[in-house]
């Protein structure tokens, strides 16, 4: 391969997860980038791209939209755009299109079953109804199998001339992000802890879909790119995952390793199928792969508690007169003593913070003894303070019931005086 100084890279979709870092892979690994957005007015995605080490010098961002040379017939027409733009360039020597493992499920073509392998030689058969599907899941199927269909097909095509194709089908992709939230893959890995309806409904489907999970971290996702590309001559279809397991795999590892989340139990009663992941072909070419089922996993976790942190301080931090006004601290009410430096110096306090779930793992035994804990620091905070003049704390109704204290009925009247009677059993 020629020096990387002299080398030019385009990647579409330069913003989103994968394409941001591959962008930042590639900028650090000394190549010139030109990268494509659908839209240059959207400062946020300019300035997170031009952030990156490397980019004012090289790092060139330009308009274009897939929908303008339905998805499927975007999503071809893109491809197809793409490919001829590449002829045109006479300086493209190879295409690596980023492919996904929804072309590649080993069911058989009557759905009767699946196959006892998944490897290259994999089509997903788009005649079917798929098992936790909607519209837009189907769609996305037959638009990623389609298009990895036509780009392959590029590569024997005359017109193509001496332009080499290679896809690359993805597992689903986990690990940390550079994004300022969660992206969606990553979603549907924590799903088995977030219980979010559409993105476990999604990793479910997938799951029928393809048999099991075959999952890939983001790190090697974009080496796997990068180590195509660096290839003195490659073309064709290479499988790019790491690992190939069941999501009650993956509930069971979370359910173990990270006791304070709580795992439903339908999700670690899942599918347990035995089919094998029949490719090398990657690694037959030299490609190593770096993160195993635990880094992916972990690293999913990482990210989710990130980027919900991240979120939580920039919705404080676009407030008017945050910029002046608000100075962040990091306390947990699981760990009273850290409100401290919050309170040094103030002279009013309200406490807000109040835990609704119970978070294993810390040295109380339950809500109560948390809250009760931490209401008592709170206070001893303000006194030792020597500042604060008044403790606002903000409490609940459920505190105030009228009901009376043998639970035969409410009281004529709710006002300050109520107290709810801890010793009934509530309906």
């Amino acid at each position: 391969m020629e020096k990387m100084s002299k080398c030019k890279v385009c990647v579409t979709g330069g913003a989103g997860y994968i394409g941001s870092c591959l962008v930042k892979k590639l900028l650090e690994k000394g190549y010139t980038v030109h990268a494509t957005l659908r839209n240059l007015d959207d400062r946020s995605k300019v300035d997170f791209l031009m952030s990156f080490p490397g980019a004012d010098t090289r790092l060139v961002l330009f308009e274009a939209d897939i929908y303008d040379p339905k998805t499927t017939e975007a999503s071809i027409a893109a491809a197809k755009s793409i490919a001829m733009s590449c002829v045109r360039s006479r300086s493209v020597r190879r295409v690596i299109y980023t492919a996904s493992v929804v072309s590649t499920s080993p069911l058989m073509e009557d759905g009767s079953g699946f196959k006892d392998f998944i490897d290259e030689t994999c089509w997903t058969p788009l005649n079917l109804s798929y098992a936790y599907s909607n519209p837009n899941l189907t769609e996305y199927v037959v638009s990623k199998t389609l298009t990895e269909e036509h780009i392959l097909s590029y590569g024997t095509d005359s017109n193509i001339g001496e332009v080499e194709m290679v896809t690359l089908p993805l597992g689903v992709v986990g690990g940390d992000t550079f994004q300022s939230y969660t992206p969606l893959s990553v979603a549907l890995f924590i799903s088995l802890l977030t219980n979010g309806e559409f993105t476990y409904q999604a990793l479910r489907f997938l799951e029928e879909l393809v048999g099991k999970l075959p999952i890939v971290h983001i790190d090697d996702v974009c080496e796997a790119h990068i180590f195509c590309m660096e290839q003195p001559s490659i073309r064709g279809r290479f499988l790019c995952a790491n690992s190939y397991v069941s999501s009650s795999e993956i509930a069971d590892y979370y359910r173990k390793n990270y006791p304070e989340h709580h795992v439903k139990q339908e999700y670690l009663n899942g599918p347990e199928r035995e089919i094998k992941w029949g490719t090398t072909k990657l690694i037959e070419k030299g490609f190593v792969y770096k993160y195993d089922t635990k880094m992916i996993l972990d690293d999913c976790i990482k990210c989710a508690k990130k980027n919900d942190d991240r979120s939580k301080v920039d919705l404080l931090k676009s407030f008017n007169g945050a910029d002046s006004r608000l100075v962040l601290f990091e306390a947990d009410i699981y760990d009273p003593d850290t409100f401290d430096p919050a309170i040094q110096g103030c002279d009013f306090v309200f406490h807000v913070a109040t835990p609704l779930l119970h978070t294993q793992g810390y040295q109380f035994n339950n809500t109560t003894e948390a809250t009760i804990a931490a209401a008592k620091s709170i206070a001893m905070s303000c006194v030792r303070s020597g500042t604060v003049r008044r403790l606002i704390y903000t409490g609940t109704v459920i505190s105030a019931s009228p009901l009376m204290e043998d639970g035969s009925g409410f009281k004529d009247s709710i006002d300050e005086t109520c107290w709810t009677p801890l010793n009934l059993s509530f309906a």
